[in-house]
Formats: C-alpha cells, sequence, structure tokens
C-alpha cells in the first residue's frame, strides 16, 4: 500500500483496503517500510507501557526494525517508532 496525498510535514494517516479484525489477548505488528526516507524514533520510548483502555503496547525490546521487504526483528534501546492504529469497535 502506498501513502497517498502526502505532505512534506505533519501527521500521515493511511487507510486499509480491508479492515483487520482482531483478537483479544493477542499481540499484533504493526509495520512500515520507510525505504530511504525519513521517521521518527524514541529511544526508551518502550520502557514503561502506554494503554488506552483495553489497549496497551509490550514493554522492552518491541519497537522493531529490518530490511525493507521483511518483517522486522531488530531492536535498540526499546525505541519506539511512532505508528499509530486507529481502531474502530463494532
Amino acid at each position: 500500500m502506498t501513502f497517498t496525498n502526502e505532505t512534506a510535514s505533519g501527521w500521515q494517516e493511511q487507510a486499509l483496503d480491508t479492515p483487520v479484525a482482531i483478537a483479544a489477548n493477542t499481540g499484533y505488528v504493526v509495520a512500515v517500510n520507510t525505504g530511504s526516507t525519513y521517521y521518527v524514533a524514541t529511544n526508551n520510548a518502550l520502557v514503561s507501557p502506554v494503554t488506552n483502555h483495553d489497549l496497551s503496547t509490550s514493554v522492552g525490546s518491541n519497537g522493531l526494525y529490518g530490511p525493507v521487504g521483511s518483517l522486522p526483528t531488530n531492536s535498540y534501546q526499546s525505541t519506539s517508532y511512532f505508528r499509530d492504529v486507529v481502531f474502530i469497535r463494532d
């Protein structure tokens, strides 16, 4: 999927072509290929959980990165790469 109508700065949002159903008590990975573009990262941002109602982040080495085209598996200092997911409750 490719972002459309991007701007040079500010928040970018991309809707999925098809919604993804999620299940309780299950971990998920949100992955984005940045290629050779810029990205935002904050070291030690995942040392403590971030919780919003029934959803929360895992703590520790779960902010992952890796080569383009593969599932990310590398981590560095509990870094967050700031990918948000919009959830819609049915």
